[in-house]
């Protein structure tokens, strides 16, 4: 059974729990997305992860993170050739390519020409660090920025909070 891991991340200053499935299972997202039907926008993040098997370098290979509310899905996608013809699962990309769907992140223009050239799956969506607050790019991270945009002081209470 390559069932995922779903849990709760406990509330944090004032934030809702979390809703969290971790899976490598496209029929197991697809069921976690159905929830997200009417859900237009999301924070989309695609983590690099390379493998190296007997010389050869398997590049499409990732962990795609969506949130929206209190929901996450961690997508770890299994590291497959370059001559895949389909290395995204069809109900993943059918969400994320909806014409309906708008996706938000720092660094999403990286995210989303990988997803392109990579996955061949092409989204639309906001890059923070372009569009909306450019000065996110000299910052010390998104959560001091989320931080005082929000008017909350995550100092500890995540492990990569500043």
């Amino acid at each position: 059974d390559d069932r995922g891991i779903r849990f709760t991340l406990p509330a944090v200053a004032g934030l809702p729990d979390l809703d969290v499935l971790y899976t490598t299972n496209s029929t197991e997202a697809a069921e976690f997305l159905g929830a997200w039907s009417s859900v237009w926008h999301l924070s989309l993040q695609l983590q690099d992860n390379y493998f190296q098997l007997g010389g050869n370098f398997y590049v499409r290979a990732g962990m795609l993170q969506l949130s929206a509310a209190n929901r996450v899905l961690l997508f770890d996608f299994r590291p497959s050739p370059p001559q895949d013809p389909n290395p995204m699962p069809g109900a993943i990309a059918e969400f994320l390519e909806s014409e309906t769907r708008t996706f938000y992140g720092n660094g999403l223009r990286r995210a989303a020409a990988r997803l392109a050239f990579e996955f061949d799956c092409v989204i639309r969506g906001v890059d923070f660090t372009v569009r909306a607050w450019p000065e996110l790019r000299r910052s010390p991270g998104v959560y001091a920025a989320a931080g005082r945009f929000l008017d909350i002081h995550l100092q500890g209470a995540l492990p990569y909070a500043d």
